[in-house]
């Protein structure tokens, strides 16, 4: 579950590196935003899981910290998180994705 933590760090590094003035994409740009899109559920959902409760800015607790923290990841970043969302969408309806991927296709003997 490590891995799963740092996901939605991950994602809002390469945000940061897309939207940098100075990045040279060398013509990989649109490979990024495409793996930034397929990426975004799952970093939205593990930034929400893992980082919506303490302040992301300090490195060590406060005491008398409100809880859910008005600095945590999700509200400081929640415009990247939505704008891969967006990318998602649109991504998987140029796609063609009708389903979530998530339905049994066997067939098999049917429950009754």
């Amino acid at each position: 579950a490590k891995h799963a933590r740092c996901l939605s760090g991950g994602f809002l590094a390469a945000s940061k590196i897309l939207q940098a003035d100075d990045y040279d994409s060398g013509g990989k740009s649109a490979a990024l935003s495409r793996a930034m899109a397929d990426a975004a559920p799952m970093a939205a959902l593990t930034c929400i899981i893992f980082h919506n409760t303490k302040d992301e800015e300090t490195p060590e607790p406060e005491k008398d910290a409100m809880i859910p923290h008005p600095k945590r990841r999700w509200e400081l970043n929640k415009e990247a998180f939505l704008c891969g969302l967006i990318a998602s969408a649109g991504r998987r309806h140029a796609l063609g994705v009708e389903d979530s991927g998530c339905q049994n296709s066997r067939k098999g003997r049917q429950r009754q």
